[in-house]
């Protein structure tokens, strides 16, 4: 899979820092968790980068029950095309999470004994007009927190500084602990243009990006 293509995906921005990898879990679920879908959510999106320009390497369709369908410009180089994700909401806030298999298979990552497998990803999400932004957990600074005994939680560094963090606790824990909306970085957002209320309406709008990425 390209590092284009991971770099445009809202559900990466994690795990892509340059050339090191780091990424947040919680070990489960938080309280307060709900899988009704977000207005905010449906339709057709693209991606869009550094400079606005949309970015035909990636748009996803969401469907009314949240149900992610990732779209690739290029099969080859894209998720599995069976692939889905099931995204839940803290009820109340501004916090999305995705199940770790999921990603694991969107990234195409292997499995790591050191998670748990019900720990899910979390995202802080805003919606601007047709702009749905997605903001990755702050890793280093979650990382100090958990080392100074800040946050409930282990941290797995390497010098190479990959490495990722799980945040553990109660469920009522974990929700007040993402809930504040503190833990997220929003140094490098990813962001993506809502295009329609159609799956067509993503794919026409990738293509047209990636003819048009091509001229530029």
């Amino acid at each position: 899979m390209s590092k284009p293509f991971l770099r445009t995906l809202p559900l990466v921005a994690a795990v892509l820092v340059l050339s090191a990898c780091q990424s947040t879990v919680v070990e489960r679920m938080p309280e307060g968790t709900v899988a009704e879908c977000p207005a905010e959510w449906r339709g057709a999106f693209i991606a869009l980068d550094d400079n606005g320009h949309r970015d035909g390497d990636f748009a996803m369709f969401v469907a009314d029950d949240c149900t992610i369908e990732p779209l690739s410009s290029d099969p080859k180089d894209g998720p599995p095309p069976e692939l889905r994700l099931h995204p839940r909401f803290l009820a109340n806030g501004s916090v999305v999470l995705f199940a770790d298999p999921e990603v694991r298979q969107l990234l195409e990552l292997r499995e790591d004994e050191l998670r748990p497998p019900e720990s899910q990803w979390p995202f802080h999400w805003s919606r601007d007009a047709a702009v749905l932004t997605l903001e990755a957990p702050d890793h280093r600074r979650i990382a100090t927190l958990i080392v100074n005994g800040g946050m409930q939680g282990t941290t797995h560094w390497n010098s190479s500084d990959e490495g990722f963090n799980i945040l553990r606790g109660e469920p009522a824990a974990l929700r007040n602990a993402l809930g504040n909306g503190q833990l997220f970085d929003d140094a490098d957002p990813i962001r993506l243009e809502h295009v329609g209320a159609k799956r067509d309406d993503a794919v026409r709008a990738q293509r047209k990006a990636a003819k048009d990425g091509k001229a530029r």
